[in-house]
């Protein structure tokens, strides 16, 4: 893949991999290295102001930062990213963030499993069509493990979330 833009301070974007020529059509858009935000977040941000409807991240999980790892994940929940499907893959895996209000569809294959995770405080009103353990307008607890591995139970399930914050975790 041919990137169209290059977000960041370039501190890994170093040697050959610099030098290729996808890399140099690239818009890039330096930052400097000591910054107040994260390569991702700059990327996150610009993708919005630019009017990106649908955003997949990918790396977002892997390296040895724990830090960066977490941090990748609680990027989805910037304001800027509301209304935009965001979505960090990693592996046979896809997670997302639900808001309050809004619903989301999924297809997969009977027996993908789909966890649902609060996040910053309980998660309310959560109804669920499609899985095999189905809720209706159920509250999961922040930190507590009750919405993970649910299954679906045929090729589409969605998820509707009327108040809060909910990771949306679907994986084959």
């Amino acid at each position: 893949l041919a990137p169209d833009v290059i977000v960041g301070d370039m501190d890994s974007f170093i040697g050959p991999q610099r030098d290729l020529p996808a890399a140099q059509r690239a818009h890039i858009v330096q930052h400097p290295r000591a910054k107040d935000e994260t390569d991702l977040e700059l990327a996150l941000a610009y993708a919005a102001e630019h009017e990106a409807d649908e955003i997949v991240i990918l790396g977002a999980l892997g390296g040895t930062r724990l830090d960066h790892m977490l941090s990748n994940v609680l990027l989805l929940a910037m304001p800027s990213l509301r209304g935009r499907r965001v979505l960090i893959v990693h592996g046979g895996q896809e997670a997302m963030l639900l808001r309050g209000g809004e619903v989301v569809a999924l297809t997969g294959s009977p027996g993908d499993v789909v966890s649902l995770l609060p996040l910053g405080g309980d998660a309310r009103g959560v109804t669920t069509a499609g899985l095999t353990w189905p809720l209706a307008r159920d509250t999961l607890r922040f930190g507590h493990s009750r919405g993970v591995s649910n299954e679906m139970s045929g090729t589409e399930a969605w998820v509707e979330l009327e108040e809060g914050y909910l990771w949306v975790v679907h994986g084959t």
